[in-house]
């Protein structure tokens, strides 16, 4: 890659880590859809890597992208069943949003080659987590204080709910947690690329942003994820009779967070419960919970209608509408009846033999990244630890997004994308390794 070439490639990165996260800033409105900025450099990548790609002599001309053959046919699918709603346009519209994610996943892969500019590239993603991360606290200070900085919603009692440049302040938690885990497997798994990245104080800038959104689910991944590992490092005390150091230090830091609410809340219990609003518990109102969990229900029924014949991403409103008793034939209409949960999303939009395909896609994805971990184990355990951040960020995001929003957030196709990417810089940095030897690497790599 030639040095202009690169310079560019990585100035246009940076602008879609940084933009993926945008729903309220930089957005066109037309025909009723956002038209987010993040698919202005998006596109324009893709126009660079199809340009090189058919003038470059010496490339073979090879898609990389882990899952190819699932994906594609989980896209025909979709297209398929693009007649089967009563808002044509959005079900295209939906569609052309998927495709031109699809196209970019391969992109990153075919312009970043080596672990250099992979670390670079890690380096420069984290970043921007820190940047959204501090705008969405300078959000919430300024907000205390009156000043509005794109506030979605506040408390009842008037305190400010940091969102950043999403929707609302889950969105916010939603999207940061994928920096946030990724920090913390480097940490917890003491790799010497913490501080290349900036990994403590990224996740603390992160943390605090999540905590000031204010996002339950996101508050919760927070403790739940570290008391996991805890969990884990305990089989250390029957094996080896001792415990890592940092279980010791996250238990600690998840006992004063949770005591210190309790404390708050016994003491403090209705102001407090303003906190609880939307959840239904303590006789606080459960709009927040009633909306997901009917929405998820209006999904699998959406799906029970129709079990092998779906509706594309873009007719599931018009159902979920329906089981509502409302009929809604505009897009402006179909934003109040989003599916969510992202599994039961996939299922009623690509039916049951669609879904397969689906999950096939994702299989490979873990599957094939957890064998060059194993692999880079023996070989370079530093580059294995990379691989498994990324999947760890992968995996904890597929669970939040299962609460919250649907398949088509541009931060879970770029984080795809990067994933796509370090799986094949690793597979390339094996086989240069190991090409002088008659060691198998191929059973790792894709079959499709």
């Amino acid at each position: 890659m030639k040095v202009k070439l690169e310079t560019i490639i990585f100035f246009l990165l940076n602008i879609i880590f940084i933009s993926c996260s945008m729903d309220t800033f930089l957005n066109i409105k037309l025909f009723g859809f956002s038209l987010r900025f993040v698919f202005i450099p998006m596109i324009v990548l893709i126009v660079f890597g199809a340009i090189h790609l058919l003038s470059n002599k010496k490339s073979n001309h090879k898609v990389l992208f882990l899952g190819i053959v699932p994906v594609f046919i989980w896209l025909l699918f979709l297209i398929a069943f693009i007649p089967n709603t009563t808002i044509l346009f959005r079900n295209i519209a939906y569609v052309i949003w998927l495709v031109i994610y699809l196209t970019f996943v391969p992109v990153i892969a075919h312009f970043i080659k080596n672990q250099m500019q992979l670390m670079k590239m890690l380096r420069y993603y984290l970043y921007s987590f820190f940047l959204v991360a501090c705008f969405a606290i300078a959000q919430f200070i300024l907000g205390t204080i009156n000043i509005d900085l794109l506030i979605q919603q506040r408390w009842l009692n008037g305190v400010p709910r940091a969102s950043g440049f999403s929707y609302e302040p889950s969105y916010l938690a939603t999207y940061m947690l994928l920096g946030w885990a990724i920090c913390f497997y480097l940490i917890t798994s003491k790799s010497q690329w913490c501080k290349y990245l900036n990994c403590n104080r990224n996740i603390i800038f992160i943390s605090i942003a999540i905590i000031l959104s204010g996002s339950r689910m996101g508050i919760l991944f927070l403790l739940f994820i570290p008391f996991v590992y805890v969990l884990f490092s305990l089989k250390s005390i029957f094996t080896r009779f001792q415990i890592k150091k940092n279980a010791i230090q996250y238990l600690i830091a998840i006992a004063v967070f949770t005591s210190s609410g309790l404390v708050y809340f016994t003491y403090n219990f209705d102001q407090a419960l303003i906190y609880m609003n939307g959840l239904g518990v303590y006789g606080t109102v459960g709009h927040s919970y009633d909306m997901r969990s009917n929405d998820q229900k209006h999904t699998l029924e959406a799906f029970l209608r129709s079990p092998v014949i779906g509706y594309s991403l873009g007719g599931l409103p018009t159902q979920v509408a329906l089981a509502r008793g409302k009929s809604i034939k505009t897009q402006e209409e179909a934003k109040n009846y989003e599916g969510l949960n992202i599994f039961a999303e996939i299922l009623a939009a690509s039916g049951i033999f669609g879904f397969c395909f689906f999950m096939a896609f994702l299989y490979i994805i873990f599957s094939k990244n957890w064998r060059l971990i194993k692999f880079l184990k023996r070989i370079h355990p530093e580059w294995g630890k990379i691989i498994g951040a990324l999947l760890l960020s992968f995996f904890c995001e597929l669970m939040i997004l299962i609460f919250n929003q649907n398949i088509l957030r541009a931060y879970l196709w770029v984080h795809i994308a990067i994933v796509n990417c370090a799986f094949y810089v690793m597979m390339k940095f094996l086989k240069q390794k190991f090409e002088s030897e008659n060691i198998e690497l191929l059973h790792v790599g894709p079959k499709n």
